[in-house]
């Protein structure tokens, strides 16, 4: 199958490549879309992410292009650095963002894996010369595979299992497609932290593994379409509150008793705004918690929560007898 390298339009002359790089790229733009919405996290601060991950690789690749002072390395290991700058570069932005606005680290970076890995397949794609090599089949038939495992078990793996995944396929193909003695100690590198990550994970997890991953899945959805709910009913008490409505301060010759009813009406959802702010705080730290692997464990005394209990009121972090202790102190 022989695809040419020029697409000739009238006076449009453009490589195959950049167009195929478009698609690739808007693809990973759904990917992340679809996927951060049912994730939980907010859309429009994702996609953000997004853009400038794609200008940092852009500022990156211009740079090592044009203005390198390291020749005689970049020209043999202009793709390794390039790898490396911008996957360091974005890791650090990923995790000073996160930690910012309080979301997973791990299941945010499960979700940027995946993109990355199209943008991965789509680089090695080039490299074997497309489908006029036998190989070029033979990657997309385990791209397309590994994809499938993924989507099929990925919430019922570990957050911060697909990275691993990814770092450890990336470290396979690249052997595969790009065998130079100097990336040896790359592949190595990316193999071993991909490890680490997963032991470490592991150990954070083990109560979680009690409950199975199919009770913290739906456990999780739960918690997810609470904190929505709540959102929701938040929004509207905004809307309802007196304070806010358009035009109040233009009339200030109210009548007492209308003035008492918006000061009663505002301080009732004062109360049920403080309350539902509460709830979204539980949600959040159990969502948290069960990112960070420590869900189903008691935050004062250390046992394991009762199952039974987590099924009824899934945002407990705490277990039945250290929640009575501190209700009654309080």
């Amino acid at each position: 199958m022989n695809i040419p390298g020029i697409i000739n339009l009238s006076i449009l002359h453009f490589p195959v490549h950049y167009l195929i790089y478009t698609l690739v790229g808007l693809a990973a733009l759904f990917l992340i879309w679809r996927e951060a919405v049912k994730d939980g996290f907010d859309r429009e601060r994702v996609l953000d992410l997004y853009f400038i991950s794609l200008v940092l690789l852009g500022v990156f690749y211009y740079l090592l292009k044009y203005y390198s002072f390291y020749d005689y390395f970049v020209e043999k290991n202009s793709g390794l650095l390039l790898v490396t700058l911008f996957g360091g570069s974005t890791l650090l932005i990923y995790r000073h963002m996160t930690s910012k606005w309080k979301w997973s680290f791990y299941r945010f970076l499960d979700i940027f894996s995946l993109v990355y890995f199209i943008l991965a397949v789509a680089a090695f794609y080039f490299k074997v010369g497309g489908f006029q090599e036998p190989r070029g089949y033979i990657l997309l038939g385990v791209f397309i595979t590994a994809y499938l495992l993924v989507f099929a078990f990925r919430n019922r793996i570990l957050s911060g299992a697909v990275f691993s995944i990814f770092l450890l396929l990336v470290a396979i193909f690249g052997q595969l497609f790009y065998q130079q003695k100097q990336h040896l100690i790359f592949y190595f590198s990316l193999i071993t932290i991909s490890m680490v990550n997963l032991v470490f994970r592991s150990k954070r997890s083990m109560v979680q593994k009690k409950l199975g991953f199919d009770f913290i899945a739906r456990v999780r959805g739960m918690l997810l379409s609470k904190d929505k709910r709540l959102k929701s009913e938040q929004q509207k008490l905004t809307e309802e509150d007196p304070y806010l409505k358009e035009g109040r301060t233009m009339d200030n010759a109210e009548e007492m008793d209308e003035a008492i009813l918006e000061d009663r009406a505002k301080v009732e959802i004062d109360i049920k705004k403080q309350s539902i702010e509460s709830m979204q705080d539980q949600v959040k730290k159990a969502l948290g918690k069960m990112e960070k692997g420590e869900y189903g464990v008691c935050e004062t005394c250390g046992q394991q929560i009762d199952k039974a209990r987590l099924e009824v009121y899934p945002e407990a972090t705490k277990c039945l007898e250290c929640a009575r202790e501190e209700s009654a102190q309080s």
